[in-house]
């Protein structure tokens, strides 16, 4: 690659440098077995990070089983998405 060409690579990386965020509420949450959230039209990003469990994720009516296991599972929400969850056992 010439040095004096631009590598794509380059201008994502100053993008994503450019960016910015404020944390604006963090919570630990236990679930109890067998609970299920009612939809829920989220008004900004939502981080979820989810140590262990086997349930059911809705998004924009879109639904998935899933299992998750240690160490866990990282899950990004965008504003405007309309997202449920329940677990579907004990564990």
């Amino acid at each position: 690659m010439n040095p004096a060409t631009p590598h794509h690579g380059d201008s994502v990386s100053r993008k994503i440098s450019r960016i910015s965020f404020q944390v604006e509420k963090v919570q630990y949450l236990e679930r109890p077995p067998f609970f299920k959230m009612d939809p829920l039209a989220l008004k900004d990003h939502d981080i979820w990070f989810v140590t262990q469990g086997k349930g059911r994720l809705t998004i924009d009516g879109r639904e998935e089983e899933a299992e998750i296991k240690p160490p866990g599972e990282l899950f990004l929400f965008k504003p405007g998405q309309k997202i449920s969850m329940g677990s579907t056992s004990g564990h």
